[in-house]
């Protein structure tokens, strides 16, 4: 991971899911949290505290995500606002596909390849 935070821990795996911290010393800085919601479908959520966005602290999280396999032939979904140009580009480079536009928001989909 590059920027500020360089450490990816507290990987934490939830029934059924994961939640994963970014930290930057002993300050929290991100958390990925993705949380199964049926049989094999899940809903992803990543945050990053203001002072360490566009630091490729999200990017780090989610590579650490498919890097893992654990999720292979899931399906992940994820929701942002239309205005949120940083989380529509880290969805399409992990490949999520943009599905439906409703409500000021962007619905995405992404099934979980192999581990890369």
């Amino acid at each position: 991971m590059t920027g500020a935070a360089n450490t990816v821990t507290g990987a934490a795996n939830t029934a059924p899911g994961i939640a994963l911290a970014a930290v930057d010393g002993d300050t929290a800085v991100g958390l990925l949290n993705l949380v199964a919601v049926d049989a094999r479908e899940a809903e992803l959520g990543i945050m990053v505290a203001d002072p360490w966005q566009r630091q490729g602290i999200a990017t780090g999280m989610a590579n650490w995500l498919r890097a893992s396999g654990r999720w292979k032939g899931w399906t992940v979904r994820a929701v942002t606002r239309a205005d949120n140009t940083a989380a529509k580009a880290l969805l399409r480079r992990q490949g999520f596909r943009l599905g439906e536009r409703q409500d000021g928001e962007y619905h995405y989909e992404l099934t979980m390849p192999e581990a890369v």
